[in-house]
């Protein structure tokens, strides 16, 4: 696994600081969490295949309420990430995009930290997904493995990606008080689903110039890491506005 070190390298730039050491130093856990996060929500699909789906009740309160924490804690941080995000943008050259000062910030570098680790029980969603038995759709799955990986490697070589955790966090606090409602019986939302959808395809369009601001300004003082880094961006913000796309028209279908 030699020839995946120059990939890994961490930037030497930057003071680690001891939350961030003690999450992201334990590879092998993070990469087990991982490994085993596809077998066992297909083996919990496949045990419920014959049980009755988890619906109502206290479960369906559950539910609301893991949503509506999501969505709290996407807000709390997108609001202590923004003065620091908006600072950047409005003072720094190619609006921070290479720089990325606002690691310098604590407030910031801590709520990036924690979004990161994050996406790991963001895993919990899926339990969810194939308990109650919805469908399971492939986006779903793909986007939640695909954006922990991505998200652990970029804290691991030291970027920071503030632009990025800012959108999401945004997109995430609308998106779970839709979902936290629509659990509870608000079925009469569903008609707003599409909203949901073009503000996630707003997202991605977003994190494509982002990502294409750097390759234009950025790479040539970068390490082999952070342009590895920026390469698995692009794939995955691509890849989610094709399938994002994709949703939209044909929610757009059955919505007429």
């Amino acid at each position: 696994m030699q020839f995946l070190s120059p990939y890994l390298e961490r930037n030497n730039n930057i003071n680690y600081n001891n939350i961030h050491d003690s999450i992201y130093s334990n590879t092998y856990i993070l990469g087990f969490l991982c490994l085993m996060y596809l077998p066992t929500i297909f083996t919990i699909k496949n045990y419920m295949q014959n049980k009755p789906a988890l619906r109502g009740g206290n479960y369906d309160i559950l539910f609301f309420l893991w949503n509506m924490f999501l969505s709290v804690s996407s807000c709390l941080g997108a609001v202590l990430l923004f003065p620091s995000m908006y600072d950047e943008f409005m003072t720094d050259d190619n609006y921070g995009i290479c720089t990325e000062k606002h690691r310098n910030n604590t407030t910031a570098v801590y709520i990036v930290i924690l979004f990161g680790f994050s996406k790991f029980f963001e895993f919990i969603d899926t339990i969810f997904v194939v308990t109650r038995k919805s469908q399971l759709e492939f986006i779903h799955w793909y986007h939640h493995i695909i954006t922990c990986l991505y998200c652990w490697h970029a804290s691991h070589i030291g970027i920071s990606g503030g632009y990025f955790a800012l959108m999401n966090l945004f997109v995430h606090t609308i998106m779970y008080f839709y979902y936290g409602l629509y659990a509870i019986g608000n079925k009469m939302l569903y008609p707003y689903r599409k909203i949901i959808t073009i503000i996630q395809i707003s997202q991605m369009i977003g994190g494509c110039y982002i990502i294409y601001n750097w390759f234009m300004n950025c790479q040539t003082n970068s390490s082999k890491s952070e342009y590895a880094n920026m390469v698995f961006a692009a794939m995955m913000y691509f890849s989610y506005l094709v399938l994002f796309i994709r949703i939209f028209f044909r929610e757009k279908v059955k919505l007429n």
